[in-house]
């Protein structure tokens, strides 16, 4: 039906729409800042126009963020209901029913049993390798970029040119 409004769990729509958000813009905003931060480098590689490009899409993303945060978050979290669950970590009965209904059911209510040590150390045994390959790439791509900086273009040779030359005074005739 149209006038119910659909069941959310833990997370509500407009709260994953939220965080995928922040996730795509810090992307958006290191690729690009590290693009306007030496273009010279970035122009060895790809096309001239991809720095103009990631100007337009720096500055938009900036003001994106700025005023989701103004729009969406401030009025969600201020305006619509005050949600004071940030100084006291609990949300209001009312506040829950509304938004989190699936997590107030009798099936999902009930705490979730804590994982095993077993399980735990299987996680970790996936997890750590692959973070280590991530985290040893990316600081090789930083340290690549923050050596091989150029900071401007070779130009033309400097020219001499005089530029004061004295009047010699010619005798009165």
């Amino acid at each position: 039906r149209k006038d119910v409004p659909p069941r959310m769990g833990r997370y509500t729509f407009g709260e994953k729409i939220e965080y995928w958000a922040v996730i795509w813009g810090t992307v958006i905003m290191i690729l690009t800042g590290f693009m306007l931060w030496n273009p010279i480098i970035v122009t060895r590689f790809l096309p001239g126009q991809f720095v103009p490009a990631a100007k337009a899409a720096h500055g938009g993303e900036a003001l994106l963020a700025v005023l989701s945060i103004v729009t969406w978050h401030v009025y969600n979290v201020h305006i619509k209901h005050f949600n004071r669950s940030m100084f006291t970590g609990y949300l209001a009965p009312h506040i829950m029913e509304e938004e989190h209904q699936l997590e107030l059911s009798p099936q999902t209510a009930q705490i979730a049993p804590a994982t095993s040590v077993q399980g735990r150390s299987r996680r970790r045994a996936i997890y750590l390798p692959i973070a280590a390959v991530l985290l040893i790439t990316l600081f090789i791509g930083v340290y690549f970029f923050f050596t091989y900086e150029q900071t401007a273009i070779t130009t033309v040779p400097r020219q001499p040119v005089e530029i004061y030359v004295p009047v010699q005074s010619t005798p009165n005739p």
